[in-house]
């Protein structure tokens, strides 16, 4: 019962409840397939529109399944349409997983997008580079997402080109240095080449050579005969067989001749070079030849010294001795034959070895070891033993020098003995009579004292004691300085350095020598040099006797006569008396030599009669004179007057008297006093008076204000200039301070200034700055004390110059030394001392600091087409919108270019540096209108971290300089922050770019040919060129390798232009006899149409070379002829001209447009192998080939297949109109050699297949 009541329930409730859920979500479901249906009919009609972007919608509910496709989203993935509706995100890209795919819509709301890059996997199995925008609907529930795919294939392409087109202009500078290091390099860089026939010539030779032989390059470049013929006839033959032998051997090549230059005569070179034999048998020398005539004329004085050497030490009296390392004997001239008396019945170093055995022998051999073991000489005496020839023993003195090779090693020494034994033998002879001397000197009553050569005593007698009161051993060894540091007898000291100097004697008669009792007691000292044998002074001998009781007496006689005269003749002036006698006439008892001086008088001619004196007088002063004379005379007053004479020889001179009157016992009247020439004062006065009316001149004219205050700092006295400078107040300004008036802050200061140089007394110049209105005035001011008599400051002169204009020129080469000229950045100076300031600042405080680089992108594009004056704009404005984007205390700077930079100190987070770099990029995508046209830019940005990425700022630099080029490679507009892997992949790009620059001088690059046919008859009709680096390590570098880094570097100019010579060399080769040519074509860069003179360079290879311009094709890319440029055009128009053929290469992988095929002048276009590879099983591809094969026959353009390797691509080929094809089924690249020998031939090695097609 229970459970059929249970049941009952369950059947009533419970599954009526069911049934409802169910129903609600069935609704649903159908809600929301009406939703997908509705939304699949909205967006058909509109994607379908769609032509160029691949479309697909997607259900979020179901993994993302594709709900619908356009036509482009088939023909990109590769499958048919029923096939795309099944896939998910997950079938194509690689990246995705179903998690990602579930986590990606589980993020999106209704009116979300995003927009990234990524990569597809098409049918083909093909990674294609593609970008990506996702947008998200919700429509009653039911949530899609729209997704447009763009192939981004070939903007990828274009980026790598650009960039290595910057690479390139690197690389052009580098060969620039390059050049200018061979140009300035003393000698000359050569390349001589030996043909197989045995004709010499040197191709290449750098411009030094006119130095070394008069020639230039292109004289020697075909045949070096003129060059030979200035070597020297007697060198020539030895330098051909040199080289014959470097030929055979391939040794290196290395002789030393001479030669005959047309201006500089006969002179020595040497020449080195390393051989290489070349596949056609001839040999290459590369070398280097230099003038060496300098060399060899050192090396002939050298030879010219040792003979002189020889000359010198065999007539030296001296004995010479030369020693090996191993201190054996190896020379000795005859004189030290003569004093060892060393037979010559035995062997010189047998002989002298006993002479070691003896104990002087052995001493000097020690000290011959010593030299040779320090390397340092050696100078010594020694007593040599009796030899058996000789009674007595020698005295010789020795100087023993270390000997060295030209490179510096140690290869002997070199002994020179000097007999000294009759030196010696006087010595002796000398201390006999010195012990003579002493016994002589001992018991002589005067004070004697003698004196070596350094003014040292070597003796004083007991005498000498006894007077000065001085121990003889307080003074012996010592000089007088030394012995009495008083300075008493200094003069005596300075006398005996003359003796010494000049052998004369010197004598002293009034020497003051002190007592115990403090007199002085006064000395006549004579000093007398002694001389030795030789006639060189040995010493000084002083003899002193007391004189100081005679000089007393001599004094006391002489004393009152010099008393009397003294004062008349010490004196500047003429003293006298005049007599004016009771009868009126005048005389002058006595007067001083100096008369004759002042008046042109002698004493005698005014003794008894002083008219002719009288008569000196200035006929317009004299009555004056006679006047003030009488009223003295009269009052008995002192007579002072200034006068002027007539001086027979000095003519007018001012005087000046004083004299005092007396009474004379006869009546008459007697003056005492002196007469002074007064002239000069009397000049120097009027100069005085002219210069101070000339200064006061000065200073009330002069621009700059003037003004004169006293100690407390008040005016007394301003110039013209400064009292309108200051209102023309004169009563405000003197008198008063600068604070008082005019007042104000710079007043104050100039106040305190002026205080400092009143109270230091010392001169201050300063620059002082005010406002006057608007403007900033600055003034140069200098401050000068001026001392009264006391050697106090009186007064204080300043001098005021306006030198507001100098200051504003001082600022203006400040801000430009510091600041870009165009768009008033800092520059890179001040930006480094900004960081240096920063790495301060962060390492006190702990902070971190970001450094940003970043580079507009395609602005040289922008540049180069729209004008430099666009350019300019166009920076100035991003440098603006730089600044918003940034802190007021950042620091914003442009490097150069389109080059910026970016210091963002005290950052506390990394997110912090992403933010403000995504606020950059954010600004700068924003649209330019600049010269009337909307311009969009955007920029890579690269950014270091201090101190996390380095601490150095050159590191710094470099590492975020580094980012920068990562995030242009990651597709530019964005920023990166540094990796140490950047660094890696730099050190790896410029390490293949370092060898890339030396790759064609060594010849390491070769050119390949691979062969191209005629489809319908299988002839061979022409070759591509193909450069390859065989690169010793490496083995054969990939072109994809390295090409990129010599267009980026600028290397590919230098290249391209070698590549077309060698294969324009190589076509006149194989075409030499030929009644049908074959063609060679040459890829050109870009940068050869961009940065060289093409047309120029292709003129003078034809020339070179002979090659017909109809031999030669030249393949350019579908970009260059996009950028329609006219110089473009112009060049291809020119090249047309001479008669070569254009071909278009790789077309149909660009962004083709095809308006260019008629606008310029092509002839041919290349199929790229992406289309060729997948034919005939590929439909789309078959139908793209068939369509340019329609396009170029509409237009007469011939066309090549590239990448043709089965019968079938080329069956297929030929049936629908190809004529030419290359590729592996014809023949692989092969080397000149290999290619010459299937021309010869007439076929490719796999012409078989070319021969069936033809059959066909």
């Amino acid at each position: 019962m229970y459970w059929y009541a249970l049941f009952a329930f369950a059947a009533l409730v419970i599954f009526p409840v069911l049934c409802a859920c169910f129903i609600v979500r069935l609704a649903r479901w159908m809600n929301r397939f009406r939703v997908l249906a509705r939304e699949g009919a909205m967006f058909r009609d509109m994607i379908d529109l769609v032509r160029d972007v691949a479309v697909t919608v997607h259900d979020m509910e179901d993994g993302g399944r594709v709900i619908y496709a356009n036509d482009a989203a088939c023909l990109h993935f590769g499958v048919s349409r029923a096939t795309l509706l099944t896939w998910r995100p997950t079938n194509w890209n690689p990246h995705f997983d179903a998690s990602d795919v579930e986590a990606l819509y589980r993020t999106f709301k209704s009116g979300d997008s995003v927009v990234f890059e990524t990569e597809h996997r098409v049918a083909s199995g093909e990674l294609v580079p593609v970008e990506v925008m996702q947008l998200c609907q919700v429509r009653e529930g039911a949530r899609i997402t729209i997704g447009y795919t763009r192939d981004i294939r070939a903007r990828k392409a274009e980026e790598a080109r650009r960039l290595e087109y910057e690479r390139n202009q690197s690389e052009l500078a580098g060969l620039g240095r390059l050049s200018r290091f061979i140009g300035n390099t003393p000698g000359y860089f050569y390349t001589v080449v030996q043909r197989p026939d045995g004709s010499i010539a040197m191709p290449f030779a750098s411009p030094g050579i006119h130095e070394i032989y008069g020639l230039r390059p292109e004289d020697v470049e075909q045949d070096v005969s003129r060059l030979v013929a200035t070597i020297h006839p007697d060198d020539e033959v030895r330098n051909l067989a040199a080289m014959a032998e470097s030929a055979r051997t391939m040794s290196p090549f290395h002789v030393e001749f001479r030669v005959h230059h047309p201006e500089k005569g006969g002179r020595w070179v040497e020449a080195r070079s390393q051989p290489q034999r070349e596949p056609d048998g001839s040999v290459l020398w590369h070398g280097f030849t230099h003038d060496i005539t300098e060399r060899k004329q050192m090396e002939l004085a050298l030879i010219a010294s040792k003979q002189e050497f020889h000359i010198l030490a065999e007539n030296l009296p001296d004995s010479i001795v030369r020693y090996d390392r191993n201190a054996r004997h190896i020379y000795l001239n005859p004189s030290a034959w003569r004093e060892l008396a060393v037979g010559t019945s035995e062997l010189p170093n047998a002989a002298l070895d006993k002479l070691w055995d003896t104990p002087s022998g052995a001493f000097y051999r020690r000290k011959v070891q010593q030299v040779l073991d320090t390397s340092s000489p050696v100078e010594f005496e020694f007593v040599a033993d009796p030899l058996p020839s000789k009674s007595e023993a020698r005295y010789y003195h020795v100087h023993v020098v270390p000997e060295y090779s030209h490179d510096g090693q140690l290869i002997g020494a070199l002994g020179r003995a000097h007999d000294i034994s009759e030196r010696k033998r006087a010595e002796k002879m000398l201390i006999q009579r010195e012990r003579e001397f002493h016994s002589l000197a001992e018991n002589l009553p005067d004070n004697l004292a003698r004196w070596d050569r350094e003014g040292r005593y070597l003796y004083v007698n007991p005498t000498h004691e006894s007077t000065l009161r001085v121990p003889a051993a307080h003074v012996l060894g010592k000089t007088i300085g030394e012995a009495f540091p008083d300075g008493r007898f200094t003069p005596v000291e300075q006398a005996i350095a003359t003796v010494i100097e000049t052998g004369q004697p010197q004598r002293f008669t009034r020497q003051p020598v002190p007592q115990e009792d403090g007199t002085m007691r006064l000395h006549e000292i004579s000093l007398t040099p002694e001389w030795n044998a030789h006639g060189e002074i040995m010493a000084v001998l002083a003899i002193g006797r007391d004189m100081t009781e005679q000089f007393r007496l001599q004094t006391a006689i002489a004393s009152r006569e010099q008393e009397l005269r003294a004062l008349a003749e010490s004196s500047p002036g003429m003293m006298g008396s005049f007599h004016l006698r009771p009868d009126g006439t005048v005389c002058m008892p006595y007067v001083s030599p100096n008369i004759l001086e002042h008046f042109g008088l002698h004493p005698q001619d005014v003794v008894d009669d002083a008219t002719p004196l009288l008569m000196r007088n200035h006929p317009d002063d004299a009555r004056r004179v006679q006047e003030s004379i009488a009223e003295s005379a009269r009052t008995m007053l002192p007579w002072r007057e200034e006068y002027r004479i007539l001086h027979p020889t000095l003519g007018e001179r001012w005087m000046e008297s004083h004299t005092k009157p007396q009474r004379h016992p006869d009546g008459g009247i007697v003056w005492h006093g002196y007469v002074c020439d007064i002239t000069e004062r009397k000049r120097m006065e009027e100069l005085l008076r002219k210069r101070a009316r000339e200064f006061r001149a000065l200073v009330e004219n002069s621009p700059d204000t003037i003004a004169r205050y006293d100690r407390d700092c008040r005016r007394v006295y301003a110039n013209p200039r400064m009292v309108a400078d200051m209102g023309g107040d004169m009563v405000r300004i003197l008198g008063t301070t600068p604070a008082q008036f005019p007042g104000g802050a710079s007043a104050l200061e100039y106040e305190n200034i002026l205080r400092q140089v009143c109270e230091r007394g010392e001169e201050r110049n300063f620059e002082l700055r005010w406002k006057t209105g608007d403007a900033e005035v600055c003034t140069q001011v200098r401050m000068t004390p001026e001392f009264d008599g006391a050697g106090e400051v009186a007064h204080v002169l300043a001098v005021g110059r306006d030198i507001t204009e100098i200051d504003q020129y001082r600022k203006q080469i400040h801000h430009q030394a510091f600041s870009d000229a165009l768009t008033g950045l800092p520059n890179r100076m001040l930006l480094s001392d900004r960081i240096h300031q920063a790495i301060a600042d962060a390492a006190y405080h702990g902070h971190q600091f970001g450094l940003m680089m970043l580079d507009l992108d395609n602005f040289k594009e922008i540049n180069d087409t729209m004008g430099h004056g666009v350019g300019d704009e166009l920076l100035r404005t991003a440098a603006k919108r730089l600044l918003a984007c940034v802190r007021s205390y950042d620091t914003v700077a442009r490097l150069g270019g389109d080059e910026f930079s970016v210091l963002l100190p005290n950052m506390r987070r990394g997110d912090d540096l992403a933010t403000i770099a995504g606020k950059i990029l954010h600004e700068l995508a924003e649209p330019f209108v600049l010269d009337g046209q909307e311009l969009f830019v955007t920029c890579s940005i690269g950014i270091a971290l201090y101190p996390a990425d380095s601490t150095e700022i050159d590191a710094l630099y470099k590492y975020a300089d580094s980012a920068m080029y990562h995030a242009k490679k990651m597709g530019r507009n964005n920023f990166q922050f540094y990796e140490p892997e950047f660094t890696v992949r730099s050190q790896e790009r410029m390490e293949v770019e370092t060898a890339l620059r030396k790759a064609q001088e060594k010849g390491e690059l070769v050119l390949y040919y691979q062969p191209q046919i005629e489809l319908q008859t299988g002839r061979l009709v022409s070759a591509e060129a193909l450069l390859r680096w065989q690169r010793p390590g490496h083995g054969m570098v990939a072109p994809d390798r390295f090409i990129p880094i010599a267009e980026a570097s600028g290397m590919i100019l230098g290249i391209g232009e070698w590549v077309l010579l060698s294969a324009c060399q190589d076509a006149v080769c194989w075409n030499r006899g030929r009644a049908t040519p074959v063609r060679v074509a040459v890829n050109l860069s870009t940068r050869q149409f961009i940065r060289n003179d093409l047309v120029g360079a292709v003129r003078r290879v034809l020339a070179e070379t002979g090659c017909s311009p109809a031999w030669l094709e030249l393949e350019i890319t579908e970009s260059l002829l996009l950028e329609d440029s006219t110089e473009v055009a112009a060049m291809l128009a020119a090249l047309h001209e001479i008669g070569l053929s254009i071909s278009i290469d790789d077309f149909g992988t660009g962004y083709s447009a095809l308006s260019y095929l008629s606008r310029f002048p092509v002839s041919q276009i290349k199929i790229d192998r992406s289309f060729v590879s997948e034919i005939p099983a590929q439909r789309n591809k078959c139908e793209l080939v068939k369509a340019m094969l329609s396009i170029a026959s509409a237009l007469h353009l011939e066309t090549v297949a590239e990448g043709v390797e089965t019968i079938e691509q080329a069956e297929y080929l030929t049936a629908h109109g190809c004529r030419l094809a290359q590729g592996y089924l014809f023949g692989r690249p092969m080397r000149l050699a290999e290619f010459e020998a299937i021309v010869a031939a007439g076929l490719p090695a796999q012409g078989q297949a070319t021969r069936a097609i033809a059959l066909c």
